[in-house]
């Protein structure tokens, strides 16, 4: 119960802090559309994919061994973290190496001049990340939530102010990355110390061999993670030019928020959790950790579809006013990227982890196939292959998880509820937005409306479809608020 009750904590601290930071830095967003072109978001994202690359191909699971098994041996972290940062500098020397090249075969013409400076955000990151999995390990998630937060907010705040201020245009991105790595980077290592991670042992080979064997397939199937997530951007800078790949790379952007700033919160949590809990009670938690997922992302992904064209048309400038048609299709992110996210932390806690690997593989043939075939159809077509991906990914791993005896059934009954209380949401949105066509109602009263409009659905289908789910969500709220009070009245 203590390591159920650390997960909540966790999970609360992670999920309201990255959200509240995370609509700071969506307006900052916003605010820096009306000032840089999509061309140049779009050759910014370019070279961060790029840079990103790297890091994922070099990166074998040695995040993952650290949690799962960097208790058990007393040089296991050490290995694990000299060939995390020998095989990091090697990749980003070879991306750079190639920048020439990318350049020209991405239609990204300026894509040199920022891949450098993305190249040390990489880096940087690089030398945080082991530190950053013994804070998961010790599941200091409150600790990492808040590093997290203010370097989002030193990077957004930066960010605007350069593009308002200056002339670098798509170098201000940059620069503000740099300043958030480095700050982020810093406080990590602070908490997690030096000596639990750098600290030099006796190098052997065999202990190097055990965390590469355990690290494979989480390695080849965290690339294929990362590449199912950014690589489509890459692919529409080859297809569609750096302008539409502007647009794309804010919807996926804004599409994604409920899954990274909550969905994968949720799924850092479980992993620990699963781990530590019992084996008999893992099914339970996890079809129960699902459900609450599912009760906060649905409304937010459906929320977002319905309310798009008239989001759109009172916040971005003309020229970003395609960004309506990109997220009406790619909100489904938001609702199936979460779940597959938990799924994969559940078969990682019963170290299954080659399935990971084949999921993975599936979701990106259904994803860039689905592109190369779709792209005939103009762009938002083309953007349907990513959610259809992620189904399909779910799908394979509820297959497996059904032939380890997880009881599918049970998870369905957890996911019906907040499903169809959702579909309420488009219920009455879409009706009303049609009944303002041709009215002279200011925009910004429309999108305020059916908000509201769309909320209230929601929780009236919720209170008849998901009462047990709200029962546990406010349960499980309550219990933070007395542990809450509880250490104020400790600390006073």
């Amino acid at each position: 119960m203590s390591v159920i009750r650390a997960a909540a904590s966790g999970a609360f601290w992670s999920i309201g802090i990255g959200v509240g930071v995370r609509v700071v830095g969506l307006v900052g967003t916003l605010a820096i559309t009306h000032y840089l072109t999509p061309d140049v978001l779009g050759e910014v994202a370019a070279a961060t994919i790029l840079a990103m690359t790297a890091s994922w191909l070099s990166h074998w699971g040695f995040n993952q061994y650290v949690i799962v098994k960097g208790a058990d041996t007393s040089d296991g972290v050490f290995h694990a973290t000299v060939l995390h940062l020998a095989l990091g500098f090697v990749a980003i020397a070879i991306v750079l190496g190639l920048a020439d090249r990318f350049t020209s075969f991405l239609n990204a013409p300026n894509l040199g001049e920022y891949l450098p400076g993305m190249a040390l955000v990489v880096l940087i990151k690089r030398f945080g990340s082991i530190p950053d999995k013994l804070l998961v390990r010790d599941m200091r998630f409150k600790y990492i939530a808040l590093a997290s937060g203010a370097g989002e907010l030193a990077y957004i705040s930066l960010a605007v102010t350069l593009v308002v201020t200056t002339d670098l245009g798509g170098q201000a991105i940059v620069i503000a990355n740099i300043v958030q790595a480095a700050f982020v980077t810093t406080v990590v290592i602070r908490g997690a110390g030096f000596a639990r991670w750098l600290a030099p042992k006796p190098w052997r080979w065999e202990r190097a061999r055990e965390v590469l064997r355990f690290g494979a397939p989480i390695g080849m199937e965290s690339v294929l993670f990362e590449a199912g997530r950014q690589w489509d951007k890459l692919m529409f800078s080859r297809l569609f030019g750096p302008h539409t790949t502007g647009m794309y790379s804010l919807s996926y952007n804004l599409s994604d928020l409920p899954a990274t700033y909550i969905g994968e919160h949720v799924a850092t949590v479980l992993v620990p959790t699963l781990v530590n809990i019992e084996p008999s009670r893992r099914n339970e938690v996890f079809a129960q950790a699902c459900g609450l997922l599912a009760f906060v992302v649905m409304p937010m992904a459906v929320g977002l579809a319905c309310v798009a064209e008239t989001l759109v048309k009172v916040l971005l400038s003309p020229e970003w006013q395609g960004v309506a048609d990109f997220l009406g299709v790619l909100a489904a992110i938001a609702v199936f990227r979460p779940l597959t996210a938990a799924v994969s932390s559940l078969l990682m806690a019963m170290e299954r982890t080659w399935p990971l690997l084949g999921f993975e593989m599936l979701k990106m043939a259904v994803m860039f196939g689905g592109i190369a075939m779709l792209s005939p159809f103009g762009a938002v077509v083309a953007a349907s292959a990513l959610p259809l991906g992620l189904a399909a990914q779910f799908a394979a791993g509820l297959v497996v998880l059904a032939r380890q005896g997880f009881p599918v059934g049970a998870l369905f009954a957890q996911l019906r509820g907040p499903a169809l209380a959702a579909v309420a949401i488009a219920a009455v949105v879409l009706p009303l937005r049609e009944a303002f066509e041709g009215t002279s109602v200011p925009m910004a009263l429309r999108l305020a409306t059916e908000i509201v409009a769309g909320a209230l659905a929601y929780v009236a289908a919720a209170l008849v479809f998901a009462r047990a789910t709200i029962g546990r969500f406010a349960n499980a709220v309550r219990e933070q608020l007395r542990r809450r009070r509880r250490g104020a009245a400790a600390s006073g």
